[in-house]
């Protein structure tokens, strides 16, 4: 029993330390301007909705594997108090707060609506393309989303418990391309009064969102940092 509430609590904490993170790389205005854009079209907009979400998802699961498969290889030999690891996060709190000034001494490009043919076909893989690209090109999600990938490569829990955490993260951190195609699907009129005012929101404040984001997290990643060196 006390194994057992020891383990609990482990994948407890691991969860307390990701969350956090996820949600951080989940806000970003750009993945759910472009999702409302392409849900806005005339021409198979859920259709094209899944194909962009699913790009942007396919970002997401590829930088799971490839940080987790690098960082389990550099926790050999290391415990999860190394210092090493507290200078990782002070090295992705200066990158989130590169991208901060970024977004504040840039001003954003408004987003065009994907361009439409004058066929009826819906061009699925070209929809996946552009969400493809739109979370590559999204560092805010991406610097914070490496460093939750960290916290579970060296937490000290079993595999299961893992892959249950990291389809947690990847879920909260995709949000805003997948949700507002399930919400359009499963409760369109709904959809209609949630999603209209939230796009309007988040394009008149896209800079402001993004600085906000990176600077919190910034003082967060770095103070977690010193506090594990």
């Amino acid at each position: 029993m006390t194994m057992l509430a020891a383990a609990s609590t482990s994948v407890g904490e691991l969860i307390a330390k990701v969350l956090p993170l996820a949600l951080g790389a989940a806000i970003s205005p750009t993945i759910l301007i472009v999702v409302l854009l392409v849900l806005g079209s005339p021409l198979h907009p859920r259709a094209r909705g899944t194909a962009y979400a699913a790009g942007a998802i396919t970002v997401l699961l590829v930088l799971s594997a490839i940080s987790l498969t690098l960082l389990r290889r550099s926790v050999t030999g290391h415990k999860a108090s190394d210092p090493i690891y507290g200078w990782i996060d002070i090295g992705f709190g200066v990158l989130v707060a590169i991208v901060g000034l970024r977004a504040l001494l840039t001003a954003p490009k408004p987003k065009a609506t994907p361009s439409e043919d004058a066929d009826d076909r819906p061009h699925l893989g070209r929809f996946y393309v552009i969400g493809l690209a739109m979370m590559l090109s999204n560092f805010s999600t991406l610097v914070l989303y490496v460093p939750a990938m960290k916290d579970v490569a060296v937490a000290s829990v079993g595999f299961g418990a893992k892959v249950v955490v990291v389809g947690l993260a990847l879920a909260i951190a995709s949000v805003l391309a997948w949700a507002p195609v399930f919400l359009d699907v499963v409760a369109p009129k709904v959809a209609a009064h949630v999603l209209d005012p939230l796009n309007a929101f988040m394009t008149r404040h896209q800079r402001a969102v993004t600085v906000t984001v990176c600077f919190v997290f910034t003082i967060v990643l770095i103070v977690k940092g010193a506090r594990a060196l």
